[in-house]
């Protein structure tokens, strides 16, 4: 699916002084409430439906979406467009990409990262970015960098040899790397404790 309207949208937020926008689109029939945000950084939507604590992640490589919607994502999305079993996630984008021209945004707070990370999030307790370390990466550490960090940061650690290490808890910098995962490590480093 290629979000047409990305650039456009990215300009916009650049305009405004905003590095990661937090909006709320309704979807289908069923008109179900999705937080969204958005992280120009990371090239990285984070959604999560509102009063369900379900959500998913869209990652994308310039304007392509890398990132299938399946399993508990893809029933919850044809629930809230008509409950048909003909749902196809490209409906979803569709919507999505339509949205972005006129969607009214805002720079996100720390809590509604947060809310939105915890829902999207199908993994361990251990979703919140902590600090960098040296190392190789596994296949599984790959895919939970994507997932949680988005495509150009998975990119960045693989050229450094480095991964991310994420722990239990937010920190500030949870939040400051989803702003700007370069700032981060040229400012911070290795450090576990800036």
């Amino acid at each position: 699916m290629n979000f047409t309207n990305i650039p456009a949208f990215e300009n916009r937020m650049t305009q405004q002084g905003v590095e990661i926008s937090f909006f709320t689109i309704i979807y289908g029939a069923n008109r179900c409430e999705i937080e969204c945000a958005y992280s120009i950084s990371q090239k990285k939507f984070i959604f999560g439906f509102v009063n369900a604590n379900i959500g998913f992640t869209i990652t994308l490589d310039g304007i392509n979406a890398t990132t299938n919607l399946e399993g508990r994502i893809s029933t919850k999305l044809a629930e809230c467009r008509d409950g048909s079993s003909d749902w196809k996630p490209s409906h979803f984008f569709d919507i999505l990409n339509n949205h972005l021209p006129n969607v009214t945004f805002a720079q996100i707070t720390r809590g509604q990262y947060i809310g939105i990370y915890t829902a999207a999030s199908a993994f361990e307790d251990r979703i919140f970015f902590n600090h960098w370390r040296r190392s190789g990466m596994s296949p599984e550490q790959a895919e939970k960098t994507q997932s949680l960090l988005g495509r150009q940061v998975l990119d960045f650690c693989r050229a450094n040899r480095i991964i991310p290490v994420f722990y239990p808890n937010p920190t500030d910098r949870t939040f400051n790397v989803a702003k700007d995962y370069l700032l981060d490590h040229q400012t911070h480093g290795f450090n576990q404790n800036p």
